[in-house]
């Protein structure tokens, strides 16, 4: 069974695949960046392909594979506008904002921990304000892991979230779709974790081996002493 969410008094909460549908950020590197490069460099698709995905495989697990800036001068793009042409993709997924307004509810503290570069997370926020307006207001903190410099696979990033924000490691519990930041967060000493199984709506399920896992966040939801 599912560790409860309740039982913590802080809940961590990934944005990307958790919050939000990781379609877009799938199709946006894994297609709309290489197609750019491919147009850019009179590169064949596959070329293009090869390029920004040992480019990005270089960097993985570190703060430089989410630096937005970096990339732009990597590939030689404008990837602001080249994500700006994608924006209808950007979306809640699905139980989001009932497992929101439930927790809301709940007397937590609610964080959103997110390794989304700041321009990235500026650009989501104002996408999903149009869907959700009161998407910013469930959360006590919004934390890019470029404001603590160390992406969230790494322990400093733990270390510097709970110093600075004054979290008990023990009493606090991570929702994500990234199994290496819940391996990270576990090691860390955070006390628990729940993996999210279908980041991208596009793609079927896929456990998520050696953590509780959940398709979507309103199966975290259940009755607690607020609710009689």
């Amino acid at each position: 069974m599912t560790c409860s969410v309740l039982d913590f008094d802080t809940i961590l909460l990934d944005m990307d695949g958790t919050l939000l549908d990781l379609y877009f950020d799938d199709q946006f590197w894994n297609k709309r960046v290489p197609d750019a490069v491919a147009r850019q460099r009179d590169m064949t698709i596959d070329e293009a392909r090869n390029l920004v995905f040992s480019a990005l495989e270089s960097a993985q697990g570190t703060l430089l594979w989410y630096d937005f800036e970096h990339w732009s001068e990597q590939f030689n793009l404008n990837l602001d506008a080249l994500q700006r042409t994608q924006s209808k993709l950007i979306r809640p997924r699905v139980g989001t904002e009932n497992f929101l307004k439930w927790l809301c509810k709940q007397d937590k503290q609610v964080i959103l921990a997110t390794n989304a570069h700041p321009k990235v997370l500026t650009f989501k926020l104002s996408v999903i304000e149009q869907q959700l307006p009161a998407f910013e207001h469930y959360f006590s903190k919004i934390v890019s892991s470029s404001d603590l410099g160390h992406p969230k696979e790494a322990a400093d990033f733990w270390h510097a979230l709970c110093h600075q924000l004054q979290i008990g490691p023990q009493r606090a519990i991570l929702v994500d779709d990234n199994p290496h930041v819940l391996a990270a967060a576990r090691r860390y000493g955070i006390g628990g974790q729940i993996a999210i199984n279908q980041p991208n709506s596009h793609l079927a399920p896929q456990i998520v081996p050696n953590f509780d896992n959940v398709c979507f966040l309103d199966e975290l939801i259940t009755e607690s002493i607020h609710d009689h």
